[in-house]
């Protein structure tokens, strides 16, 4: 008998938690297991997954995502909810009624500190975590940060779909990318100042520029072309023009998008600040500093050096190799079952 396993995320919408989903929705082993997702009305980038079950969630979608969540509970033998703040309460709760396992993941640095934003009260979030079965940290860095909610002693790495990218070697240092947020947060005003300063470089940004501010002063230079928001067969376009993905966020969780441009053959520079140096290994499949300067001080070496670009390119492939789902996915079928065994 297949264990039946309600995956929290939509097919057809584009955000870091859905296409997690879609990726362990594809490779868990169909022979032990039934998959079921969701989907919305206003998706647009639909993932073909073979052999899953999909609730399409209607207008209005306030109601329509409470009765998917419903059936998905109702439906299934064991429940993953990435989404903390999407999930309805009363969801998690009536599993808990129902005696179906559930499990989440903690995926960033500051989880908790806008889960506490979000429901006023550290009591409140202890409580809403307790009636998961399982809560899992995806770093150990993210581990060691969390000062509040309960977590399990196994680390849950997320992978990335090797499969979806086409494989460039880079050589030589022409053009940079940023693919996130377009917010303060995530580094953006750093871009900004690297695109000054580098001006015979070309700077890609991957992200909803609807966020950004003083969008006029990007769109400005000549040296930049925002790309908006990008599904994967667009984003596989443009790395295929990029040599080096630049993320200078320094609250990250684990960023999947390094993963990602590995996969294309890009390294990725970044900051140590939240465990980078843990998925990095600097100067070998990619790039880590301490601030600003060390990213200055990295780009005008690969302008300068021949081979330097081209050693670390061919070197990422070790690390996307490491976070492939097909190797990362036995562990999540071992705790599933693990959950299935023990409800």
């Amino acid at each position: 008998m297949k264990i039946r396993v309600f995956l929290g995320g939509y097919v057809n919408y584009i955000n870091a938690q859905n296409i997690n989903c879609c990726s362990i929705a594809k490779f868990l082993n169909k022979k032990k297991f039934k998959v079921y997702m969701l989907s919305t009305y206003f998706g647009t980038n639909y993932n073909k997954i073979n052999n899953i079950n999909v609730f399409n969630c209607f207008k209005p979608f306030t109601l329509s995502k409470h009765l998917g969540y419903l059936w998905g509970i109702i439906i299934c033998d064991v429940a993953y909810l990435p989404k903390h703040l999407d999930t309805p309460l009363w969801i998690i709760r009536f599993a808990k009624l129902l005696k179906k396992p559930i499990f989440t993941t903690i995926e960033g640095i500051n989880t908790t500190n806008t889960l506490l934003k979000s429901f006023h009260s550290k009591r409140k979030v202890i409580k809403i975590f307790n009636c998961y079965n399982k809560v899992y940290s995806i770093t150990n860095q993210i581990a060691k940060q969390n000062k509040i909610i309960n977590t399990d002693k196994t680390i849950l790495h997320l992978g990335v779909d090797e499969s979806i990218f086409k494989r460039n070697h880079k050589e030589t240092l022409k053009t940079i990318i940023f693919i996130g947020h377009l917010i303060k947060r995530k580094g953006i005003n750093d871009v900004k100042k690297l695109c000054d300063l580098f001006p015979n470089l070309q700077f890609k940004i991957v992200g909803d520029d609807s966020r950004l501010e003083n969008k006029k002063l990007f769109s400005n230079n000549k040296n930049i072309k925002l790309f908006g928001i990008c599904d994967h067969s667009q984003i596989n376009y443009i790395f295929s023009k990029s040599d080096l993905l630049v993320l200078p966020s320094k609250s990250e969780g684990f960023p999947k998008v390094i993963l990602e441009a590995a996969c294309a053959g890009i390294p990725s520079l970044i900051y140590s600040g939240y465990g980078g140096s843990k998925i990095i290994n600097n100067n070998y499949n990619g790039f880590v500093v301490k601030d600003f300067e060390g990213m200055i001080s990295v780009i005008k070496n690969l302008c300068s050096s021949r081979n330097k670009l081209s050693l670390v390119s061919k070197n990422t492939l070790s690390l996307s190799q490491k976070y492939s789902w097909r190797h990362n996915i036995t562990v999540w079928e071992k705790i599933i079952q693990t959950l299935y065994n023990e409800k």
